[in-house]
């Protein structure tokens, strides 16, 4: 890694839908591969995205610990900061498959602890303005996957709008699938459920999140609407 330049911010993809998208974005450049330490089963690659020379982590298992290896890992690296790109379900009313979240605080359901974002990352998202051409410049990422197959993972849900909201994020502090949606939800009421991103919280390093909204059963998939949302707010910090 002596010939790779430094990097400034890691992004870290639930699952391989997510990571697809990123690699779409990349800029024209050098793209290289990092191995990573033995017990660590995720898959690792650099590029640019805008200025930013970025480290991409595609979790190999979506769980808070595969999540919590990977932002560990990330600070070893040397990266103070990420982006996390992935899937959330909501019971609120104020959302619906197919809008995207920026998440702007994180409550932890058991111990009803609600964690705002760093001050330097809420300034980021204070800054960011999403873009009113997101339409067409998602249909031009879109264009860029030549895979058919691929392609169909990234239709959105019939009569979906382009909805964004930033708000709270809910997860667990371990992955615990014997916990519904409607407990968390009973307790906390954020307004939407990722516990995958309680592992990034539990490493320390500081985080943005970007969430596709889906419901409780597959309803087509928001995923490159996120990414774009992602990258355009990552292209907008220094």
């Amino acid at each position: 890694m002596t010939n790779i330049p430094p990097f400034d911010f890691g992004i870290i993809c639930q699952s391989e839908t997510e990571l697809i998208a990123v690699l779409t974005c990349l800029e024209e450049g050098p793209r290289y591969n990092f191995r990573p330490p033995a017990a660590d089963n995720n898959t690792y690659c650099f590029g640019w995205i805008g200025s930013h020379h970025v480290v991409i982590a595609h979790l190999i298992e979506e769980s808070a610990i595969e999540a919590a290896i990977v932002a560990t890992n990330l600070r070893y690296l040397g990266i103070e900061r990420c982006l996390y790109i992935g899937q959330a379900q909501s019971l609120s009313i104020h959302l619906h498959p197919g809008d995207v979240l920026i998440a702007t605080e994180h409550y932890e359901y058991k111990l009803g602890i609600r964690t705002p974002l760093p001050l330097r990352m809420r300034k980021h998202l204070t800054d960011f303005k999403v873009s009113t051409n997101l339409e067409a410049s998602t249909s031009v990422l879109l264009d860029k996957i030549q895979d058919l197959d691929t392609k169909k993972k990234y239709i959105r849900p019939e009569n979906a709008k382009i909805n964004v909201v930033m708000d709270s994020i809910g997860y667990s502090p371990i992955d615990n699938p014997d916990t519904t949606l409607i407990e968390m939800w009973k307790k906390n009421k954020p307004l939407a459920f990722n516990s995958i991103s309680a592992g990034i919280a539990r490493a320390g390093i500081n985080f943005l999140m970007v969430f596709a909204i889906s419901g409780l059963k597959p309803e087509g998939n928001t995923s490159l609407l996120a990414v774009k949302i992602g990258m355009d707010l990552l292209k907008s910090i220094p």
